[in-house]
């Protein structure tokens, strides 16, 4: 009868534990939002992306790009004249962003995805916007891992990992 009680625990509790780890994989895999989204993630919230510790954004970068970034944002720290003092989402120092981007998937295959960003962008307030679009470069190891943003090319076609390094 104690063997049957301990076999009867045993099962339970390799049950709870498979159930666990399912509904780990689950969440895990749910955390990852698709190219798009991200990018929409990364427009909306590190915005100022160049201009801030890339370890306080929210948006996960490769390595390589996040090297670059952080080397970026050390210098600027210092206080030093450095790589990119211009707004990469707009390619100009001034003028304003006018309503809400549209953000549509370019390209996407297992490992890469393009993801173009189209803005208003207003230089002259007594003058009607124009277009604009940056594209946001996204890589992963395989289709079951999440996102990361590779690289960024402003409106100018000037890819930031090249121009960084």
């Amino acid at each position: 009868m104690n063997n049957l009680k301990t076999n009867l625990l045993r099962r339970l509790i390799l049950q709870l534990l498979l159930s666990i780890g399912m509904l780990v994989c689950k969440v895990s895999f749910a955390a990852c939002p698709n190219s798009k989204v991200l990018t929409e993630g990364f427009y909306r919230q590190d915005y100022s992306f160049a201009f801030k510790d890339p370890s306080n954004l929210y948006t996960p970068f490769t390595d390589n790009f996040k090297s670059l970034l952080v080397a970026e944002f050390k210098c600027k720290s210092k206080g030093d004249s450095c790589r990119i003092d211009w707004d990469p989402w707009t390619d100009a120092q001034d003028g304003d962003i006018v309503g809400q981007p549209i953000i549509k998937l370019i390209s996407e295959n297992e490992t890469d995805a393009s993801v173009r960003v189209f803005l208003k962008f207003k230089f002259d307030p007594l003058k009607k916007p124009r277009s604009i679009s940056a594209i946001v470069l996204l890589k992963r190891s395989n289709k079951e891992s999440c996102w990361k943003i590779d690289d960024f090319e402003t409106p100018s076609h000037r890819p930031l990992v090249k121009y960084l390094q």
